[in-house]
């Protein structure tokens, strides 16, 4: 994936949107990142106006509703923003 998308690779700078349950970061400045490792369903928002119109890389159980996710339990996406 990160021969496809160098923006998530090692040298992308990183933007912490929610540091705990979903873990939500930037990478890149293009690529939304989430990960829920509880089994409880959990909502962040983020303050990009780009969410509403992500387009899903990779993941499962995430879902965009206006500018947050909806992350079920274990669930996770990478999303590019474009």
């Amino acid at each position: 994936m990160r021969t496809r998308y160098p923006g998530l690779g090692t040298a992308g700078d990183v933007r912490v949107f929610h540091d705990g349950y979903p873990l939500t970061y930037l990478r890149g400045d293009r690529f939304l990142v989430t990960v829920n490792p509880s089994r409880e369903a959990v909502t962040v928002d983020v303050p990009d106006d780009r969410v509403p119109h992500a387009r899903r890389v990779e993941g499962r159980g995430v879902r965009v509703d206006g500018r947050g996710l909806v992350v079920r339990g274990f669930g996770y996406a990478i999303l590019d923003l474009g």
